[in-house]
Protein backbone atom coordinates (compact mmCIF):
# COMPACT_ATOMS: atom_id res chain seq x y z
CA UNK A 1 0.00 0.00 0.00
CA UNK A 2 2.87 2.18 0.78
CA UNK A 3 4.35 1.79 -2.47
CA UNK A 4 1.32 2.54 -4.68
CA UNK A 5 1.09 5.79 -2.05
CA UNK A 6 5.16 6.95 -3.05
CA UNK A 7 4.47 6.08 -6.94
CA UNK A 8 1.56 8.37 -6.97
CA UNK A 9 3.60 11.24 -5.12
CA UNK A 10 6.29 10.53 -7.80
CA UNK A 11 4.28 10.95 -10.76
CA UNK A 12 1.91 13.75 -8.84
CA UNK A 13 5.27 15.99 -8.20
CA UNK A 14 6.67 15.13 -11.67
CA UNK A 15 3.38 16.13 -13.32
CA UNK A 16 3.12 19.48 -11.65
CA UNK A 17 7.28 20.09 -12.63
CA UNK A 18 5.78 19.52 -16.42
CA UNK A 19 2.83 21.84 -15.66
CA UNK A 20 5.34 24.55 -14.69
CA UNK A 21 8.04 24.05 -16.92
CA UNK A 22 5.72 24.21 -19.91
CA UNK A 23 4.95 27.91 -21.11
CA UNK A 24 1.70 29.11 -21.38
CA UNK A 25 0.97 31.27 -24.78
CA UNK A 26 -2.17 32.48 -25.64
CA UNK A 27 -3.92 30.96 -28.76
CA UNK A 28 -2.60 32.63 -32.04
CA UNK A 29 -4.91 34.95 -33.66
CA UNK A 30 -4.26 33.27 -37.23
CA UNK A 31 -2.08 30.21 -38.47
CA UNK A 32 0.79 30.14 -39.19
CA UNK A 33 2.42 31.74 -36.40
CA UNK A 34 4.79 32.19 -33.42
CA UNK A 35 5.12 32.77 -30.30
CA UNK A 36 7.46 33.45 -27.89
CA UNK A 37 8.61 34.06 -24.34
CA UNK A 38 12.28 35.21 -22.48
CA UNK A 39 12.78 34.64 -19.29
CA UNK A 40 15.12 37.84 -18.78
CA UNK A 41 15.04 40.61 -21.40
CA UNK A 42 17.59 42.33 -19.71
CA UNK A 43 20.23 39.93 -18.57
CA UNK A 44 24.01 40.79 -17.29
CA UNK A 45 26.94 39.75 -19.47
CA UNK A 46 26.99 35.83 -19.65
CA UNK A 47 24.21 35.01 -18.26
CA UNK A 48 21.98 32.11 -19.76
CA UNK A 49 18.56 33.03 -20.94
CA UNK A 50 16.10 30.68 -21.50
CA UNK A 51 14.01 30.97 -24.26
CA UNK A 52 10.19 29.15 -25.03
CA UNK A 53 9.44 29.49 -28.93
CA UNK A 54 6.37 27.79 -30.06
CA UNK A 55 5.45 27.85 -33.71
CA UNK A 56 2.04 26.54 -34.91
CA UNK A 57 0.28 25.70 -38.25
CA UNK A 58 -2.19 24.28 -40.21
CA UNK A 59 0.18 21.64 -41.79
CA UNK A 60 3.70 20.87 -41.07
CA UNK A 61 7.04 23.23 -41.88
CA UNK A 62 10.04 22.58 -42.93
CA UNK A 63 11.89 25.02 -40.37
CA UNK A 64 15.68 25.51 -40.44
CA UNK A 65 17.98 25.04 -37.77
CA UNK A 66 17.16 27.29 -34.88
CA UNK A 67 20.75 28.49 -34.48
CA UNK A 68 20.06 30.09 -38.23
CA UNK A 69 17.22 32.21 -36.47
CA UNK A 70 19.25 33.52 -33.86
CA UNK A 71 21.15 36.65 -34.48
CA UNK A 72 24.91 36.14 -35.10
CA UNK A 73 25.87 38.02 -32.37
CA UNK A 74 24.01 35.48 -29.92
CA UNK A 75 25.52 32.24 -28.47
CA UNK A 76 23.35 29.12 -28.36
CA UNK A 77 24.19 27.45 -25.92
CA UNK A 78 21.05 24.34 -25.49
CA UNK A 79 18.06 23.89 -27.80
CA UNK A 80 15.53 21.14 -27.28
CA UNK A 81 12.21 20.39 -29.26
CA UNK A 82 9.33 18.87 -29.68
CA UNK A 83 6.23 18.07 -32.00
CA UNK A 84 2.35 17.73 -31.86
CA UNK A 85 0.63 17.37 -34.27
CA UNK A 86 -3.18 16.50 -34.21
CA UNK A 87 -6.36 17.03 -36.89
CA UNK A 88 -6.43 20.61 -36.39
CA UNK A 89 -2.83 22.28 -36.62
CA UNK A 90 0.63 21.36 -36.32
CA UNK A 91 3.33 22.46 -33.69
CA UNK A 92 6.83 22.69 -32.71
CA UNK A 93 8.02 23.76 -29.05
CA UNK A 94 11.20 24.45 -28.46
CA UNK A 95 13.42 25.31 -25.56
CA UNK A 96 16.57 27.67 -25.88
CA UNK A 97 19.13 28.41 -23.83
CA UNK A 98 21.09 31.36 -24.98
CA UNK A 99 24.17 33.95 -23.90
CA UNK A 100 25.90 37.23 -24.89
CA UNK A 101 29.24 38.19 -23.86
CA UNK A 102 29.42 41.46 -25.66
CA UNK A 103 27.11 44.92 -23.61
CA UNK A 104 24.95 46.11 -26.52
CA UNK A 105 21.29 45.81 -27.44
CA UNK A 106 20.26 43.07 -30.07
CA UNK A 107 17.13 41.51 -31.84
CA UNK A 108 16.57 37.58 -30.96
CA UNK A 109 16.24 36.48 -33.63
CA UNK A 110 17.75 37.00 -37.70
CA UNK A 111 15.45 36.60 -40.25
CA UNK A 112 14.82 32.94 -42.16
CA UNK A 113 12.96 31.31 -44.61
CA UNK A 114 10.59 29.07 -43.61
CA UNK A 115 8.43 26.52 -46.18
CA UNK A 116 5.72 23.49 -46.11
CA UNK A 117 6.89 19.81 -46.75
CA UNK A 118 5.16 20.36 -50.46
CA UNK A 119 7.10 23.37 -51.08
CA UNK A 120 4.62 25.96 -51.36
CA UNK A 121 5.82 29.34 -49.92
CA UNK A 122 4.75 30.36 -46.59
CA UNK A 123 5.14 34.13 -44.82
CA UNK A 124 5.83 33.31 -41.38
CA UNK A 125 7.15 36.82 -39.91
CA UNK A 126 9.73 36.52 -36.80
CA UNK A 127 8.96 38.20 -33.71
CA UNK A 128 10.51 41.43 -32.84
CA UNK A 129 12.14 40.27 -29.39
CA UNK A 130 14.97 42.81 -27.92
CA UNK A 131 17.56 41.43 -25.80
CA UNK A 132 19.53 44.15 -23.55
CA UNK A 133 22.31 42.96 -22.17
CA UNK A 134 23.92 45.02 -19.25
CA UNK A 135 27.10 45.12 -17.51
CA UNK A 136 28.29 43.23 -14.76
CA UNK A 137 30.24 46.37 -13.02
CA UNK A 138 26.82 48.22 -13.49
CA UNK A 139 25.45 45.76 -11.02
CA UNK A 140 25.58 46.87 -7.20
CA UNK A 141 24.62 43.39 -5.65
CA UNK A 142 27.35 42.02 -8.30
CA UNK A 143 30.55 40.98 -6.20
CA UNK A 144 33.51 43.75 -7.11
CA UNK A 145 35.98 42.94 -10.39
CA UNK A 146 39.68 43.45 -9.55
CA UNK A 147 37.67 46.27 -7.01
CA UNK A 148 36.25 48.21 -8.79
CA UNK A 149 37.55 51.56 -6.67
CA UNK A 150 40.92 50.77 -7.40
CA UNK A 151 40.35 50.49 -11.33
CA UNK A 152 42.63 53.31 -12.96
CA UNK A 153 41.75 55.77 -15.33
CA UNK A 154 42.42 54.40 -18.16
CA UNK A 155 41.81 58.20 -19.89
CA UNK A 156 42.85 60.55 -17.36
CA UNK A 157 46.31 62.62 -18.17
CA UNK A 158 48.34 60.32 -16.56
CA UNK A 159 47.43 57.81 -19.20
CA UNK A 160 48.20 60.32 -22.06
CA UNK A 161 51.62 61.27 -20.56
CA UNK A 162 52.53 57.43 -20.14
CA UNK A 163 51.15 56.36 -23.53
CA UNK A 164 53.64 59.57 -25.13
CA UNK A 165 56.57 58.36 -22.42
CA UNK A 166 56.08 54.53 -24.11
CA UNK A 167 55.98 56.05 -27.68
CA UNK A 168 59.33 57.85 -27.02
CA UNK A 169 61.12 55.60 -25.57
CA UNK A 170 60.03 52.78 -28.50
CA UNK A 171 61.05 55.77 -30.97
CA UNK A 172 64.70 56.02 -29.49
CA UNK A 173 65.07 52.31 -29.26
CA UNK A 174 64.50 52.38 -32.87
CA UNK A 175 66.68 55.28 -33.63
CA UNK A 176 69.33 53.72 -32.02
CA UNK A 177 68.96 50.28 -33.73
CA UNK A 178 68.87 51.86 -37.16
CA UNK A 179 72.39 53.80 -36.25
CA UNK A 180 74.11 50.63 -34.72
CA UNK A 181 73.04 49.14 -38.15
CA UNK A 182 74.40 51.75 -40.18
CA UNK A 183 77.53 51.56 -38.58
CA UNK A 184 78.23 47.94 -38.79
CA UNK A 185 77.33 48.14 -42.15
CA UNK A 186 79.40 50.64 -43.02
CA UNK A 187 82.35 48.75 -41.13
CA UNK A 188 81.59 45.76 -43.34
CA UNK A 189 81.70 47.81 -46.85
CA UNK A 190 85.04 49.44 -45.39
CA UNK A 191 86.89 46.42 -44.45
CA UNK A 192 89.62 45.62 -47.25
CA UNK A 193 88.58 42.66 -48.81
CA UNK A 194 91.49 39.89 -49.31
CA UNK A 195 93.10 40.25 -53.09
CA UNK A 196 93.91 37.44 -54.94
CA UNK A 197 97.10 35.89 -55.00
CA UNK A 198 99.27 36.97 -58.59
CA UNK A 199 98.99 34.57 -60.96
CA UNK A 200 102.49 33.18 -61.72
CA UNK A 201 104.02 33.92 -64.83
CA UNK A 202 105.02 30.93 -66.23
CA UNK A 203 100.85 30.35 -65.44
CA UNK A 204 100.44 33.64 -67.84
CA UNK A 205 102.18 32.66 -70.64
CA UNK A 206 101.17 29.28 -71.16
CA UNK A 207 97.48 30.35 -71.24
CA UNK A 208 98.47 33.01 -73.83
CA UNK A 209 100.41 30.17 -75.95
CA UNK A 210 97.02 27.72 -75.45
CA UNK A 211 94.74 30.61 -76.48
CA UNK A 212 97.28 31.75 -79.44
CA UNK A 213 97.27 27.51 -80.42
CA UNK A 214 92.96 27.84 -80.94
CA UNK A 215 93.04 31.50 -82.52
CA UNK A 216 91.87 32.26 -86.18
CA UNK A 217 95.20 33.64 -86.76
CA UNK A 218 96.79 30.43 -85.89
CA UNK A 219 94.60 28.34 -88.07
CA UNK A 220 95.07 30.38 -91.22
CA UNK A 221 97.69 30.97 -90.86
CA UNK A 222 99.21 34.29 -90.05
CA UNK A 223 102.45 33.97 -89.78
CA UNK A 224 103.47 37.63 -89.48
CA UNK A 225 100.58 37.96 -86.52
CA UNK A 226 101.97 34.60 -84.98
CA UNK A 227 105.18 35.49 -85.10
CA UNK A 228 104.99 38.68 -83.29
CA UNK A 229 102.45 37.47 -80.48
CA UNK A 230 104.96 34.84 -79.66
CA UNK A 231 107.97 37.35 -78.95
CA UNK A 232 105.48 39.06 -77.08
CA UNK A 233 104.44 36.60 -74.54
CA UNK A 234 108.66 35.35 -74.41
CA UNK A 235 109.06 38.83 -73.76
CA UNK A 236 106.60 39.72 -70.85
CA UNK A 237 106.85 36.11 -68.94
CA UNK A 238 110.77 36.89 -68.59
CA UNK A 239 109.89 40.56 -67.79
CA UNK A 240 107.44 39.36 -64.90
CA UNK A 241 109.66 36.16 -64.13
CA UNK A 242 112.93 38.33 -63.60
CA UNK A 243 111.77 41.53 -62.46
CA UNK A 244 113.16 43.13 -65.86
CA UNK A 245 111.71 46.84 -66.50
CA UNK A 246 112.36 47.04 -70.43
CA UNK A 247 108.76 47.83 -71.45
CA UNK A 248 109.92 50.86 -73.96
CA UNK A 249 113.09 48.72 -75.71
CA UNK A 250 113.69 47.24 -78.84
CA UNK A 251 114.79 44.33 -79.15
CA UNK A 252 118.92 44.60 -78.99
CA UNK A 253 117.83 46.72 -76.01
CA UNK A 254 115.89 44.31 -74.03
CA UNK A 255 118.51 41.08 -75.07
CA UNK A 256 121.54 43.49 -73.74
CA UNK A 257 119.54 44.18 -70.33
CA UNK A 258 118.89 40.29 -69.99
CA UNK A 259 122.34 39.58 -70.33
CA UNK A 260 123.41 42.17 -67.47
CA UNK A 261 120.85 41.00 -65.23
CA UNK A 262 122.44 37.65 -64.04
CA UNK A 263 125.23 35.56 -65.43
CA UNK A 264 123.39 33.74 -68.53
CA UNK A 265 124.88 30.83 -69.60
CA UNK A 266 125.78 30.91 -73.47
CA UNK A 267 123.46 28.75 -74.51
CA UNK A 268 120.36 30.28 -72.91
CA UNK A 269 121.56 33.83 -74.20
CA UNK A 270 122.36 32.39 -77.74
CA UNK A 271 118.90 30.68 -77.79
CA UNK A 272 116.87 34.24 -76.92
CA UNK A 273 119.07 35.86 -79.73
CA UNK A 274 118.46 34.00 -81.76
CA UNK A 275 114.55 33.36 -81.56
CA UNK A 276 114.19 36.91 -81.03
CA UNK A 277 116.43 37.33 -84.52
CA UNK A 278 114.44 35.17 -86.39
CA UNK A 279 110.55 37.04 -84.95
CA UNK A 280 112.53 40.26 -85.99
CA UNK A 281 112.81 38.92 -89.74
CA UNK A 282 109.44 37.69 -90.25
CA UNK A 283 108.33 41.08 -88.64
CA UNK A 284 110.37 43.65 -89.86
CA UNK A 285 111.89 41.90 -93.12
CA UNK A 286 108.86 40.72 -94.70
CA UNK A 287 110.46 37.14 -94.08
CA UNK A 288 107.87 34.09 -94.72
CA UNK A 289 108.99 30.91 -93.20
CA UNK A 290 107.19 27.86 -93.58
CA UNK A 291 104.58 26.87 -90.67
CA UNK A 292 107.13 24.45 -89.28
CA UNK A 293 108.95 27.22 -88.32
CA UNK A 294 106.35 28.94 -86.70
CA UNK A 295 106.11 25.46 -84.31
CA UNK A 296 109.53 25.39 -83.88
CA UNK A 297 109.11 29.07 -82.54
CA UNK A 298 106.24 27.66 -80.17
CA UNK A 299 108.42 24.88 -78.92
CA UNK A 300 111.29 27.09 -77.95
CA UNK A 301 109.08 29.33 -75.80
CA UNK A 302 107.50 26.54 -73.97
CA UNK A 303 110.43 24.92 -73.19
CA UNK A 304 112.45 27.98 -72.16
CA UNK A 305 109.20 28.63 -69.47
CA UNK A 306 109.06 25.16 -68.59
CA UNK A 307 113.04 25.49 -67.82
CA UNK A 308 113.10 28.79 -65.85
CA UNK A 309 109.36 28.50 -64.05
CA UNK A 310 110.40 27.09 -61.03
CA UNK A 311 114.32 27.70 -61.19
CA UNK A 312 116.61 30.62 -61.97
CA UNK A 313 120.03 31.35 -63.88
CA UNK A 314 122.55 31.19 -61.36
CA UNK A 315 122.81 34.74 -59.50
CA UNK A 316 119.50 36.18 -60.79
CA UNK A 317 117.90 37.29 -57.69
CA UNK A 318 113.71 37.33 -57.13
Amino acid sequence: MKRWYLLTLVLFLTACRQQEETPVFDPPESLPAIQVQVSNEEPLVGEIVDVQLRVSAKERLALPPVDDWLHPSIELLNSESKVLESETGWRRDHHLQVTLFQVTNVTLFAESKVSSLNEEPVELKLPFQSLSVQSVLEDDNAPPMFGREDLPDFRGPEAIRRYRRNLWISLGVLLALLILGAVIAWRIARRPKPVPPPIPPHHVAARAMEALRESDIWQKPDVDACAVELSFILRRYIEDRFEIQAPEQTTEEFLEAVEQSAPWSESEQAGLSRFFSVTDQIKYAAARPEREVLEDLLSAVRSFVDATANARPAGVSA
